[in-house]
């Protein structure tokens, strides 16, 4: 029973851990303030994070450092509640915008780590980083890209964004507007893609053509 309870108090306490939760003042000393958050007891934050004195019954948002001190008060933090909240503002611009931009600073297992021109760190998958399989990883660090937001998930405050998926769409529009553009005998340029045994396979603004070895 005892442990069930211990269970409970620390599955309340990741959650809390995770969310911004507007308590109110309660007391406040030199040094401290003393919050009431909903919390089996209350909470402390300095006034040096808070950056001045607050008044008795103001409400502040905060999130939980620690559930418990050695004084029996939970520690709790105004920069990492206005840390979620803005990570949240520049989520819901990211969700609204769909496409970003960014650059690939960082290796990681499955893909990339890619700082965004907010700030933002996002991850790419590498199934997601070009239409083609990626062999020379190292060779895509600190490239500039566009990529179209894939996920935001919230309780783990990610992003994945595609970088492939992009170029899958814009490719599929110019393929769109080329198949109606192109008419018989219409004389164009295009790029080789792959040499086969019976000719060649070439693109023509995202239409793939064949090029028979008797012509």
């Amino acid at each position: 029973m005892e442990g069930e309870f211990a269970k409970l108090l620390e599955d309340s306490f990741r959650r809390l851990k995770q969310e911004v939760i507007t308590g109110t003042v309660v007391k406040v000393t030199d040094r401290e303030a003393f919050i009431d958050f909903g919390w089996k007891s209350e909470g402390v934050v300095s006034l040096k994070e808070l950056g001045y004195k607050p008044k008795v019954g103001e409400k502040i948002d905060v999130c939980v450092v620690e559930p418990e001190t050695e004084e029996g008060y939970a520690l709790l933090s105004v920069n990492c509640a206005r840390s979620i909240k803005e990570w949240e503002r520049i989520a819901s611009e990211i969700e609204k915008k769909g496409i970003v931009k960014g650059r690939i600073r960082q290796r990681v297992r499955g893909g990339y780590k890619v700082q965004l021109e907010d700030g933002l760190t996002v991850f790419l998958p590498m199934s997601q980083v070009d239409i083609m399989p990626v062999t020379k990883p190292d060779d895509w660090l600190d490239k500039e890209i566009e990529a179209k937001v894939l996920s935001v998930d919230r309780k783990r405050r990610s992003i994945v964004i595609s970088r492939r998926r992009l170029l899958e769409e814009k490719r599929a529009k110019m393929r769109k507007e080329t198949l109606k553009r192109l008419k018989e005998g219409d004389v164009v340029e295009g790029t080789v893609k792959n040499v086969v045994d019976f000719g060649i396979f070439v693109d023509v603004d995202g239409v793939d053509g064949l090029v028979h070895k008797s012509d």
